[in-house]
């Protein structure tokens, strides 16, 4: 039972990890082509970087904490086919 809940936290962070950030690294690349003479702010996308990657982070170790500390015990009938 536990290695199905997993699945989900497995499959959202490695396609938002992969295409997520190349999709979004290919289109700030593009804005930066199209316009070569603007000047861009390094410290807010610097700062729009990390909060992305801290966000997925947060997110693999809230769904995983959620899995791990037994929350679906509480629904009648799971626990008892519980294999312990």
């Amino acid at each position: 039972m536990q290695g199905l809940n997993l699945t989900p936290v497995h499959g959202h962070t490695a396609l938002f990890g992969v295409y997520g950030m190349l999709g979004l690294g290919l289109t700030l690349f593009c804005l930066r082509v199209l316009q070569p003479g603007r000047r861009w702010k390094e410290g807010v996308l610097e700062a729009s970087f990390w909060s992305i990657n801290l966000g997925l982070v947060f997110m693999v170790v809230l769904s995983s904490l959620a899995v791990s500390t037994g929350t679906f015990g509480s629904c009648p009938g799971i626990a008892d086919r519980r294999i312990l």
